[in-house]
């Protein structure tokens, strides 16, 4: 819901008070889901799914990242050891238009 055109993989649920800052240079939305879903399937649907949504994916060691115009988009999993829920965290970053990202 904090980020309204990234689907959420069936199985996670998003936890409550998303973080927003808006400046005169953008917004940042910082958000997490949890849910009993493999860090396989969460990677495979956001690599497949997110580019018929106009994103491009970009090369991350550590996590999922993807541009859109003046957007960017980052998804860390973290698949805890025990039988605990997968964490998802979403970072989206918006910047206006008269400024553009790194390439």
């Amino acid at each position: 819901k904090a980020i309204d055109d990234v689907p959420l993989v069936y199985g996670l649920a998003e936890l409550p008070e998303p973080m927003v800052f808006e400046s005169d240079q953008g917004r940042v939305v910082r958000t997490s889901a949890e849910g009993q879903v493999g860090a396989t399937e969460i990677s495979s649907f956001y690599i497949a799914s997110l580019p018929a949504l106009g994103w491009k994916r970009t090369e991350h060691p550590s996590r999922l990242s993807f541009v859109r115009e003046n957007e960017e988009l980052n998804i860390q999993i973290r698949e805890p050891a025990s039988a605990r829920p997968v964490r998802v965290s979403f970072e989206l970053i918006v910047k206006l238009a008269s400024t553009r990202l790194p390439e």
